[in-house]
């Protein structure tokens, strides 16, 4: 058990930078059009003023990320 989570340290500090480059954009888009999506619907089809809309983007943001990590 040891070896393993020594070896998986190894291969996460040998990442290059264009990998976490690529990371790091990957998951901007997708925090960029979650919020956005949202905000704009809520904003455009739901009538709510962009202080709502923001708070609605945010929160529905929030939401899809806790799913990874619960898992």
């Amino acid at each position: 058990m040891v070896s393993r989570f020594y070896f998986d340290q190894i291969r996460t500090h040998s990442v290059s930078g264009i990998t976490w480059g690529f990371t790091i954009a990957i998951m901007s888009l997708a925090f960029t059009g979650k919020f956005g999506g949202c905000a704009l619907a809520a904003h455009y089809l739901a009538r709510f003023d962009w202080r709502e809309s923001a708070t609605i983007g945010s929160l529905m943001s929030c939401k899809g990320s806790v799913r990874p990590y619960a898992l």
